[in-house]
């Protein structure tokens, strides 16, 4: 069997079974998160503080809100050893989005 015939058999296997099963699961995930979250504040913030309990959609939002928030996606690195100071006394400072610190 030629490489051409066998990788177009894994890809059409890939796409018909294992696709489909891999994005059930980050919607099943998803959907359980959601829960989750919603059943944390119903059984601890609404009794603590005193507030309403959220929809799922609200839990939703929450998960969304605090991947944004507190995520590390955006890295603030210094590049001192990379960048001469300018003789200024500033530091030499590199933005990095979604990558790592290497």
């Amino acid at each position: 069997m030629s490489f051409s015939k066998s990788f177009k058999k894994h890809k059409v296997l890939f796409i018909t079974l294992i696709a489909p099963i891999i994005i059930a699961a980050l919607a099943g995930l998803f959907f359980l998160a959601g829960l989750f979250v919603q059943w944390i504040w119903a059984e601890t913030i609404s009794d603590i503080f005193g507030v309403k309990e959220i929809s799922f959609w609200q839990a939703i939002g929450l998960l969304v809100l605090s991947r944004l928030l507190f995520s590390n996606s955006f890295n603030v690195t210094k590049t001192s050893n990379r960048k001469k100071d300018s003789g200024t006394g500033e530091k030499n400072f590199e933005f990095n989005l979604g990558k790592d610190n290497d």
